[in-house]
């Protein structure tokens, strides 16, 4: 993925989990994490979206498409978004 791509799957995610009622600063990326909380998943991700469009920003693509693949990973999981959805964010036209 490009640099625009990744920043663009990026803010659709903030905006998605924003909407949710997730609350990016109010994670605090050094205090430990709950794993039973969903409101501190949200805001832990979302969070993520935001230091992520930071870090692509700046250069450090590789980096930043770990880190989309890691939240990726978790909306998966939260069942917000399907593995074709992820293929349309990221550019893939056509499934091989």
């Amino acid at each position: 993925m490009t640099k625009d791509q990744i920043i663009e799957a990026a803010a659709l995610y903030l905006a998605h989990l924003i909407s949710l009622g997730a609350e990016p600063n109010r994670m605090n990326p050094s205090k430990k994490f709950e794993l039973g909380s969903q409101d501190a998943v949200k805001d832990h991700i979302a969070w993520m979206c935001d230091r992520l469009i930071k870090i692509a920003n700046e250069g450090d693509v590789e980096k930043a498409g770990r880190w989309l693949g890691f939240i990726q990973g978790v909306l998966f999981m939260m069942g917000e978004y399907s593995i074709d959805e992820f293929r349309t964010h990221n550019g893939v036209k056509e499934v091989p």
